[in-house]
């Protein structure tokens, strides 16, 4: 017999039975693989309370370890191509927030980090969670791409390539969606100090925030996690934007 989400949520023992509406507030982080989005997300992360998200560090691999308020349910799904944004998906949300012993009432945000960074995904984000804001990082040269194209296959595969064989960026990495629930940055914005102040000012703009909270150290000790190939992208990236 199928159990309807409302029958599943009744089964649980909430607060006060508040459980995560589409028309709730929520901040989605999306970006292409390997251009630091969960570096991002954590960043954002640290200006609340509680949201249900987990930074876990940097590994020695230069990989950073973050879990969003979903623990990435949404990326697998979307992996598996059977991403919906139905009752299923707000229960299986519901589901990550209790393994935590945490449900929507008692968390001051809900954030998500994933890939759904095309055109018509950004869109489908807008037009389901109206009072959702979108952070987007975007790639717009060929040496960002380079080092994103890198970071993914070095974090998601353990696999070192060669990025000389890269020779253009894919037209879907350069555009971008302008409205005011969307905040636009650049990958390069978050390697360089000057640059990253600059966005993070955009960010706490964005969003609300009344203060900065991070220093750029941050950035510099993720940076120097990296394997020493990836380091010389970066070098070459912030040479290029000076």
């Amino acid at each position: 017999m199928l159990i309807t989400y409302n029958e599943q949520l009744e089964s649980r023992n909430y607060i006060d039975d508040v459980n995560f509406d589409f028309f709730n507030p929520c901040i989605w982080v999306v970006y292409p693989c390997g251009a630091a989005g969960d570096l991002l997300s954590s960043i954002i992360n640290s200006h609340y309370i509680n949201t249900g998200s987990k930074y876990f560090g940097i590994n020695n691999n230069g990989q950073v370890i973050f879990r969003p308020s979903d623990n990435k349910v949404t990326s697998k799904l979307s992996q598996q191509g059977s991403l919906e944004f139905n009752d299923n998906w707000k229960y299986l949300l519901a589901d990550q927030l209790a393994e935590k012993n945490l449900n929507y009432s008692i968390v001051d945000q809900l954030i998500f980090s994933c890939h759904l960074y095309l055109d018509n995904e950004v869109q489908h984000l807008l037009d389901t969670f109206p009072q959702g804001k979108i952070i987007k990082i975007n790639i717009l040269n060929l040496n960002e791409f380079k080092l994103a194209e890198y970071l993914s296959q070095l974090k998601n595969k353990n696999i070192k390539i060669d990025v000389n064989n890269i020779t253009e960026v894919p037209n879907e990495l350069t555009s971008t969606i302008e409205t005011d629930r969307v905040l636009n940055v650049r990958f390069c914005d978050l390697l360089e100090e000057s640059k990253f102040e600059l966005m993070y000012d955009r960010i706490c703009t964005f969003l609300n925030f009344p203060s900065k909270l991070i220093r750029f150290d941050f950035i510099n000790f993720w940076k120097q996690k990296q394997p020493k190939e990836i380091q010389y992208l970066i070098d070459q990236i912030i040479n290029d934007t000076k």
